[in-house]
């Protein structure tokens, strides 16, 4: 280990150091007497990330709050077809309420030419007696 770590670091001087060290490595493939390249991430740029950080976080804000307005919208909306609705079948209970008190009291449709208003059960208890008479 110690041989390995002698190799690395033999010499003070960075073109040995770029022979030895990094020979299989493009990246630090040094040509003559050109300095070695910086690394990539030596030259950053605090600003730019400062900047970038807040625009994400202002992006993230501001489409959280276009969501939760979308959606508040949507629940209002469907609250309000909900009322509708219940209104509506407020108004057909009451509509099945009188049509079934109707069809179960006895009373005159037309008084005049004899025809009554029988409950529902009984009028078809007569029409199956008049149809079993006519087998």
């Amino acid at each position: 280990m110690s041989e390995l770590f002698e190799q690395e670091h033999a010499g003070d001087n960075w073109q040995e150091q770029a022979r030895t060290s990094h020979s299989d490595d493009q990246w630090h493939a040094h040509a003559g007497e050109a300095p070695p390249q910086h690394e990539h991430g030596a030259k950053a740029n605090p600003v730019s990330i400062i900047l970038v950080s807040l625009a994400s976080v202002v992006f993230v804000v501001v489409l959280t709050i276009l969501v939760m307005i979308y959606f508040n919208q949507r629940v209002r909306s469907l609250r309000v077809e909900r009322e509708e609705r219940a209104d509506f079948t407020i108004d057909i209970a009451k509509q099945q309420a009188h049509t079934l008190q109707i069809m179960g009291d006895y009373g005159w449709v037309d008084a005049n030419n004899g025809v009554i208003q029988l409950p529902i059960d009984r009028a078809i208890e007569i029409t199956a007696q008049d149809y079993a008479a006519r087998q």
